[in-house]
């Protein structure tokens, strides 16, 4: 596109070139005919004499009027003409032609090209015209001889003058023709252009073959990121983008990476609870049917019967509501945000707990967050919800004769929530994977619990931007705390 844009434009150089030399060539012929109009006026100066006029020095220095401004003879006409010859010395490729009496009397430089001489078409053409004109001649390719290309031309009659100075007669007594040709500074001027054309074609070529290397470096990123994009597929989500240097190729890459990262997350995420909803649904349904093909017409058989499968679809129930919720804590929508009092909503949620089972519970709060000015902003709703989830782990860990502490410290940076226990305590083999989905320790059997309340535990947390951190001992206990962060700046709204 680029070059043809330069090609195009050629025709458009060329022509303004040749606009211009045209209009110089007019302001040349002007100045010809103003110093010529100026002679005749009387308001040149007169020209010296040479040495050579006067060898010996005897005469005057300044020359004589020796011819009439306004000639009424032929012979008068011939001084004007010398007199203006001898103090014109034309541009080059202009001619200054005097005709008296029809004929060419001199001419300025004295050599005329083949094509102006006496006899020849375009000269006898300019001497019968009998009146002020300008114009231009098209001179045919075959006739133009010495190059004269089109010839500029400007005619000035000169008439007879009365004892009053005014011209009369029915024809001039002669003319002034002063003509420009055109070939030579148009050959110049398109040696100019054809030099410069060529310079431009080389620079546009050489300006091409580097913007063509530049381009294909800096997309070649760009091509990358397609090539990786169309590998791309639901089985393999792997893929990355290498990350070099700075600038919007680098960003667009993180970005991309960034994005795969997610999409990855999001399809292990699907892929996980499909398989763990088909692994945990696969026994409360096998239970279900088996007692259905098994049960009886008596009334205590199915009796016994329709408790055990409420039971179960009571458990698949919380199973359902447990995986969706995790499936929810991935949105942006996950949390309901507010502004609520600490010590408040502690003292509630120790009245909920202690419901959960018959244990020693202990409510922990340190000043600060017992005094009236301990607010905090988050989802109290979902912090309720992870901390019954842990008082509720804690009571199926423990014995009657345990004790179990909801505790919390309110610090500058950030909260401390927790729930410890004197129970059985966790395995360390087991403390790192205890917050997995359908996780459970070593001693717990199926019924008792989903395996989700971890994992819910830790969804909620994180949430919020913050983490859950496990101190356990077998045979002393565990503590399950919450950190969450405080503060301006902080996830979330902390």
């Amino acid at each position: 596109m680029l070059m043809g844009l330069f090609l195009a434009a050629v025709p458009l150089m060329r022509y303004r070139v040749f606009a211009e030399v045209d209009a110089r060539v007019r302001k040349d012929i002007g100045e010809e005919l103003e110093f010529f109009e100026a002679l005749r006026a009387g308001t040149l100066p007169l020209p010296e004499r040479s040495a050579e006029d006067d060898p010996f020095g005897v005469l005057p220095r300044s020359r004589e009027l020796t011819f009439n401004p306004n000639p009424r003879t032929s012979q008068e006409l011939k001084g004007l003409m010398d007199a203006f010859l001898a103090k014109r010395i034309p541009e080059d490729d202009t001619f200054l032609i005097a005709v008296v009496e029809g004929q060419v009397y001199k001419s300025s430089p004295r050599a005329l090209p083949q094509g102006l001489q006496p006899g020849q078409a375009i000269l006898t053409e300019l001497k019968l015209i009998g009146r002020d004109q300008a114009g231009e001649i098209d001179v045919p390719k075959g006739s133009r001889g010495e190059k004269l290309g089109d010839i500029l031309y400007k005619t000035t009659p000169i008439w007879a003058a009365d004892g009053t100075g005014q011209g009369t007669g029915d024809r001039p007594l002669g003319s002034l023709i002063i003509v420009h040709s055109t070939a030579g500074e148009r050959e110049e001027a398109l040696e100019a252009l054809h030099q410069v054309t060529q310079v431009l074609s080389v620079l546009t070529l050489v300006g091409l073959g580097l913007g063509w290397l530049l381009s294909g470096r800096l997309l070649a990123p760009l091509r990358t990121l397609a090539n990786t994009a169309q590998r791309v597929s639901e089985s393999d989500l792997s893929q990355r983008l290498s990350v070099e240097g700075g600038g919007e190729l680098a960003d667009l890459a993180k970005t991309f990476n960034e994005m795969m990262g997610r999409l990855d997350l999001a399809f292990q995420n699907q892929r996980q609870l499909l398989n763990d909803a088909g692994h945990e649904l696969r026994t409360p349904i096998t239970i279900i049917r088996g007692h259905l093909e098994l049960m009886e017409s008596d009334p205590q058989e199915v009796e016994e019967t329709r408790t055990l499968l409420l039971d179960e679809l009571d458990r698949m129930g919380r199973l359902v509501n447990e995986l969706i919720l995790l499936a929810k804590s991935e949105r942006p929508d996950f949390l309901h945000w507010e502004t609520f009092e600490l010590s408040t909503w502690l003292t509630e949620l120790f009245a909920k707990v202690q419901a959960l089972g018959d244990r020693r519970w202990q409510l922990s709060l340190d000043d600060g967050s017992l005094g009236g000015g301990g607010k905090i902003r988050g989802d109290r709703q979902r912090l309720t919800e992870a901390l019954l989830n842990l008082a509720d782990n804690a009571v199926r860990h423990t014995q009657p004769d345990d004790t179990i502490t909801l505790g919390a410290v309110l610090e500058p940076q950030r909260l401390r929530l927790w729930v410890r226990d004197t129970g059985e305590g966790i395995a360390q083999a087991d403390q790192d994977r205890i917050f997995e989905r359908f996780c459970r320790g070593g001693k717990q059997r199926r019924s008792e619990g989903s395996g989700l309340g971890l994992a819910i535990v830790k969804a909620i947390a994180e949430s919020h931007g913050g983490l859950v951190a496990l101190e356990s001992q077998l045979g002393q206990g565990s503590t399950f705390t919450l950190v969450l962060p405080l503060g301006a700046g902080m996830a979330h709204g902390f």
